[in-house]
């Protein structure tokens, strides 16, 4: 469903402003509730304060373990809230799933980053029990963005393919631009379709056209009936020869009908022509280079038809390939991925201004980005996410700006 143009783009339509405004308040109030817990519980992380009531009295201890614990559950209750009603919110705007996948890789890696970075014995305060727990939340808060995220960013790659045919920005129509679509006889496979099997093609004017006659395309003959009028000076000819019996009356009177047939007729045998697929004569337009041709061709409705078709096809093979590739060369990627993150170890080695090491800050980001199967996977997932946007970015351009 299209969304509404201006301030309300990024919600759908079907809301009504009663219900827009309770979301909104609730998505406020959730999302700075859902700050106020998160960033508490990472001061205590970073801060070192879990590490050190670890080490302090089992009262302390266990004081320590009841507060984790319920800021765990708040942020469990109301962060699910905050992120549904921001998804219903902001539905139409392509920047929402990469926000969540945003701030799910910062919550899945950065917090690690940030630990190292900040403290010269992270040891201490990584793996002590309550820092434990801590960081078992924060990767929580990093799934539930992640799973909207990933549905988000399918679910807007797909509209991209549904509403292909609109996008206005991609495609300028100057031939046939006020043509309505027809019931034709469609196409298996739409990608291969004819140009007479498309629904820009008028019935009233196949019937006699040259190019439906050869079962060509008219993009492939560059004449066709939104840019050549001979086609439709052609396609306006009688159906059979037998029906032109003069219609001359015994007082010497000349119907109009009979004066317009007779001019038409002249002007087909004005028409040159070439002989095509199967015999028939098709028009040429000697007035044209082959480049102009194909410009024609591509400001033509039919063509760009014929494209979104195109389109269509190689993005939704595309979007099947990906996650079937993914899965069959999961340990590859991950290997992959973890000698690459090998390399920017060393990278950062070579930069260090401490001779012969890495800065502390930066130590190991291998272990840091690969430390749990869990982490691993959702390094893959948001990488071919990326790699699935660039692919289907790509594909655009091709099809509708390059128009191959």
């Amino acid at each position: 469903m299209m969304a509404k143009n201006g301030s309300e783009s990024t919600r759908p339509v079907w809301l009504s402003d009663n219900v827009v405004t309770f979301l909104q308040r609730v998505f406020l109030t959730t999302t700075l509730i859902a700050l106020l817990l998160i960033g508490y519980l990472l001061y205590g992380l970073l801060s070192g304060r879990l590490a050190d009531a670890a080490q302090s009295t089992p009262e302390a201890k266990a004081h320590a373990m009841w507060l984790v614990q319920n800021l765990s559950l708040g942020i469990d209750i109301v962060l699910p809230v905050a992120i549904l009603t921001g998804c219903v919110l902001f539905l139409e705007s392509e920047v929402t799933p990469i926000v969540l996948l945003l701030l799910s890789g910062f919550f899945a890696y950065g917090v690690n980053f940030l630990i190292d970075y900040l403290s010269a014995n992270n040891a201490r305060i990584k793996y002590g029990p309550l820092s434990t727990a801590a960081l078992s939340e924060v990767r929580n808060v990093a799934t539930m963005l992640l799973v909207p995220g990933i549905l988000l960013f399918l679910r807007e790659t797909f509209r991209r393919i549904r509403d292909a045919r609109y996008r206005q920005d991609l495609l300028q129509v100057k031939y046939g631009g006020d043509v309505k679509k027809e019931n034709v006889p469609r196409a298996l496979i739409g990608a291969l379709a004819k140009c007479w099997q498309l629904p820009y093609c008028r019935s009233s004017i196949r019937v006699r056209c040259p190019i439906y006659l050869a079962r060509t395309r008219c993009w492939r003959e560059r004449v066709g009936c939104m840019c050549e009028e001979s086609i439709v000076i052609l396609a306006m000819g009688k159906k059979d020869q037998d029906e032109e019996a003069p219609q001359e009356a015994k007082s010497g009177f000349t119907p109009i009908g009979d004066l317009i047939t007779k001019h038409e007729a002249e002007s087909q045998k004005q028409i040159p022509t070439r002989k095509g697929p199967r015999g028939v004569r098709i028009p040429v337009n000697p007035y044209l280079s082959a480049a102009q041709k194909r410009e024609r061709c591509r400001r033509c409705v039919i063509y760009q038809e014929h494209e979104r078709q195109k389109y269509q096809l190689v993005s939704s093979l595309v979007i099947v390939a990906v996650p079937i590739v993914v899965v069959l060369n999961f340990n590859l990627l991950l290997n992959w991925m973890t000698s690459l993150l090998q390399e920017l170890d060393v990278l950062i080695g070579k930069l260090s201004f401490i001779p012969g090491g890495t800065p502390e800050p930066l130590v190991h980001v291998t272990n840091q980005l690969t430390d749990s199967t869990l982490m691993e996977g959702i390094l893959v997932i948001c990488l071919v996410l990326l790699a699935l946007s660039a692919v289907l970015r790509g594909l655009e351009y091709l099809f509708f700006n390059l128009q191959i």
